[in-house]
């Protein structure tokens, strides 16, 4: 019995402009499971200096109680959850039950996409999570001299 295994890597850029360069790693792999995985990895550089942008780097200090209070809403509206379902009963695994965004995003015109892979929140029944927050709806949260400064 032979087994046929995949694996395959893509690299694709997101956003691209003077000072901010955002890509989307994918993996596909099948290795005999009962079902295929997938994973995407966003990654941002600072054209710059060449580094790694993490959202402290674009967003205010103490930023991630108010932006988890932003983005909550839309997840749950995605995920047409009421806002008194508790996220555990539903079948999500967030630490003590309070919902908090990752550090998997991606920088585009727009806003930030944060997408949690299968099993990282969820069954992999559920598939990956994608979230879309519109800057203007994180405009106080954002650096006023920052990389995202020319975007909003």
């Amino acid at each position: 019995m032979s087994l046929k295994a995949e694996i395959e890597r893509k690299a694709v850029t997101n956003f691209n402009d003077d000072n901010i360069l955002s890509c989307t790693f994918s993996e596909y792999s099948y290795l005999g499971g009962a079902h295929p995985n997938t994973h995407l990895r966003f990654t941002n550089f600072n054209l710059k200096s060449g580094e790694i942008i993490d959202l402290s780097d674009i967003l205010i200090d103490g930023f991630l109680n108010e932006l988890n209070n932003i983005a909550e809403p839309i997840f749950r509206k995605g995920k047409e959850l009421e806002e008194d379902i508790n996220l555990t009963a539903a079948g999500f695994w967030f630490d003590d039950d309070e919902f908090s965004v990752n550090n998997n995003f991606s920088i585009g015109n727009d806003g930030l996409k944060f997408v949690y892979n299968n099993y990282e929140i969820t069954a992999y029944a559920y598939g990956p999570t994608e979230i879309f927050i519109p800057y203007k709806s994180i405009k106080k949260l954002i650096k006023p001299d920052g990389l995202l400064a020319g975007l909003i």
